[in-house]
């Protein structure tokens, strides 16, 4: 229990990572927006822009989405002009995804622009919080692992 709010540190951390994940949910969406997409294309767009080539289950496992949900925002992506999705050459039934210029330059762009926001974002912490959030985040990330793999 925690002495201002009388609540257990274990509600309040549930409670302040979800308010967190739902606010750099809408803050990505925003910023995504003005490029036309959705959020679950520049997250494939940004994915894609450090490999040559992926298949879409690499890229699902990559995003942790199912292929058929891959499958959909590529499908938007390939009509877009930003992804190319070509048959491969070994085996009929995989699909490898590349992304044409036109989608580099727009990976490239939102990797810049997530850049500025973030930057923009920390100017509001004090310095020296900046490597003792990095460092908290990673620790819980870390925990959050940890119980998915025995759950």
């Amino acid at each position: 229990m925690t002495k201002q709010t009388g609540k257990p540190i274990s509600l309040l951390l549930g409670e302040i990572a979800s308010e967190l994940f739902a606010n750099c949910n809408e803050k990505e969406s925003r910023y995504v927006s003005r490029y036309g997409i959705s959020l679950g294309e520049a997250k494939c767009l940004r994915k894609m822009n450090g490999f040559d080539s992926l298949t879409v289950n690499q890229l699902a496992h990559e995003l942790n989405l199912t292929s058929s949900r891959i499958t959909r925002i590529t499908d938007s992506l390939v009509a877009k002009g930003y992804v190319l999705r070509e048959t491969d050459s070994h085996d009929r039934r995989v699909y490898n995804l590349t992304l044409t210029e036109k989608g580099k330059k727009l990976a490239g762009d939102l990797i810049d622009g997530y850049k500025k926001i973030h930057s923009e974002i920390l100017r509001n912490v004090p310095q020296e919080y900046h490597a003792i959030m990095i460092e908290a985040l990673k620790v819980l990330n870390l925990a959050v692992v940890e119980w998915l793999e025995k759950h």
